[in-house]
């Protein structure tokens, strides 16, 4: 009996996943969030305990091609810019295409990963929203947020920046969302027991579409250190210098 108490939900919530994955007719965006790297993923929960530093993405499904913007905030750390991101060097932007892309994309053929915040002692949410059109009220917003960026360090490893626009910051730690809109798509985790699967229209905004997930930290466990895409190598410089074949050698040399 017990079996089937556990079994039947997890059934129930496989057919609704590759439903709204496969069914050609929905015209709602869907999205999962995945954690870890590689073929070592699982999805998201609300509420799910992280390891600092975890890898994560989020797989977006579309019918049609959508602008799409990715946040966070926590009490630490504020309101953060996702995507999409001036920083961010991909192959993902927007619109994004009819069909799956994983965010936030692919760097020289490297999966490129956010990671979950390290010293997040609240709830951090991510905030997702899907436009027909680009959300003039966002983007206007994104250029005062701080944001993830891979162009920092050599390494190319994401972190979160400054803007480089000369204007007032928004969104800093302990300041609350600075959008009403994201506030509604925050909230919608509060309620929802699943951050994956179809979005849900935003009251008021026609065409759009959000949905939230909201994780805690687990501070029993270090830090997680995700694998660096790997880089162009340079090759040996040795003690002998070729001389160039274009030019004569002198004489006698």
């Amino acid at each position: 009996m017990r079996i089937r108490m556990i079994v039947l939900p997890l059934l129930a919530l496989g057919i609704g996943v590759f439903y709204w994955q496969t069914a050609p007719d929905t015209d709602v965006p869907a999205c999962t969030w995945r954690i870890g790297e590689g073929t070592d993923i699982h999805q998201g929960q609300n509420y799910e305990e992280l390891a600092p530093e975890t890898p994560i993405r989020l797989s977006v499904r579309l019918n049609r091609a959508r602008h799409l913007y990715v946040f966070s905030h926590s009490a630490e750390d504020g309101t953060l810019l996702m995507f999409p991101s001036p920083g961010l060097k991909s192959d993902a932007g927007n619109p994004l295409p009819v069909g799956q892309t994983v965010l936030p994309g692919k760097q020289a053929g490297a999966e490129v990963y956010w990671t979950t915040r390290a010293g997040i002692e609240a709830v951090t949410t991510f905030m997702v929203l899907a436009s027909d059109e680009p959300i003039a009220s966002l983007e206007e917003l994104l250029p005062r947020l701080r944001h993830w960026s891979n162009r920092v360090f050599p390494d190319q490893r994401m972190s979160v920046t400054q803007t480089s626009v000369d204007t007032e910051i928004v969104g800093r730690p302990h300041q609350p969302i600075p959008s009403p809109l994201l506030r509604a798509a925050a909230a919608i985790g509060s309620t929802d027991p699943s951050p994956n699967g179809p979005m849900k229209p935003a009251n008021a905004f026609e065409g759009v579409f959000t949905t939230s997930w909201k994780i805690r930290e687990d501070r029993t466990r270090k830090p997680v250190k995700p694998s660096l895409p790997e880089l162009p190598t340079i090759p040996e410089l040795t003690g002998e210098r070729r001389s160039d074949p274009a030019k004569p050698r002198p004489a006698g040399k």
